[in-house]
């Protein structure tokens, strides 16, 4: 199963001198008393040693950020390990061959908060501010030697007055030089309020296809408590395969659709 290591703490930060930061963090704090736009359109790294964590064979080591603004270059051991462009997407890289275990790893991360016309949202008018610095957490992803990512759900209503519905899970499997063990298993559950209501589970082999896209369909759901404005009906979601992985989310059934005659949501004009 997956394993997500908070690395937020102990970072070492270089503008105009060095200090130790946590994170998040701000390469340029606004001040109270006065503003000048100029001062926030910087550049400055950050520096992080760490330990290579342990994995199994086959598996791999993941840096995950949740945000970064506006635009970052990483290295790791002095080598360039890519860079992200956009301040409110998560991005991750796979450092796994670039670790050196037994020996302390060094992260180096340039970070320019420097409105570019190529990364939203500049390029044209903008009336707020976007402070850089890396403004989100960040993480250490370890997985096994197969791992799930880019989970959706297709909920659908077919009833609402019975709250008849529908649930179809999609996944793309990564990882993995050998197909996947043939009693894998994957499943998924989809509670509410902390109680199991529904599940579907199927033989990876026969829902993960070559392309390595996984879909399992839920049966009939009915009784499915549907989401709207006055009750925000939502449940929580997981897939699991086998014993590699597990991912969740929070969805919710509702129906809505334009007409000539107003918005509708689960049948019922709003507006």
């Amino acid at each position: 199963m997956r394993t997500r290591i908070p690395f937020s703490a102990g970072w070492r930060f270089n503008l105009e001198g060095a200090e130790l930061v946590d994170l998040p963090h701000t390469l340029v704090p606004l001040p109270e008393n006065h503003f000048d736009e100029g001062r926030l359109f910087v550049q400055a790294h950050y520096f992080k040693e760490f330990d290579s964590p342990e994995h199994q064979p086959g598996g791999r080591v993941f840096l995950d950020f949740d945000g970064v603004a506006v635009s970052c270059s990483l290295w790791l051991n002095g080598k360039a390990l890519g860079g992200h462009r956009g301040p409110y997407t998560p991005f991750s890289f796979d450092i796994t061959d670039f670790l050196q275990p037994g020996r302390p790893n060094l992260l180096k991360i340039l970070v320019s908060g420097r409105e570019d016309p190529d990364i939203p949202p500049f390029g044209g008018v903008v009336d707020y501010l976007v402070p850089g610095g890396i403004y989100r957490g960040v993480w250490i992803r370890v997985q096994d030697r197969f791992w799930l990512e880019e989970l959706f759900a297709r909920p659908r209503v077919v009833e609402v007055p019975r709250g008849k519905a529908e649930l179809e899970v999609e996944a793309c499997v990564r990882g993995g030089d050998s197909p996947i063990p043939g009693d894998t298993v994957v499943e998924a559950r989809l509670g509410k309020d902390g109680v199991s209501v529904a599940g579907a589970s199927a033989p990876a082999k026969e829902c993960v296809d070559e392309s390595g896209r996984l879909r399992l369909k839920f049966p009939a759901l009915s009784g499915v408590e549907l989401w709207d404005c006055d009750s925000p009906n939502l449940y929580s979601l997981s897939l699991t395969l086998g014993e590699f992985d597990r991912l969740s989310a929070r969805i919710g059934f509702r129906t809505a659709r334009f007409t000539d005659k107003g918005f509708f949501l689960n049948g019922e004009r709003v507006f």
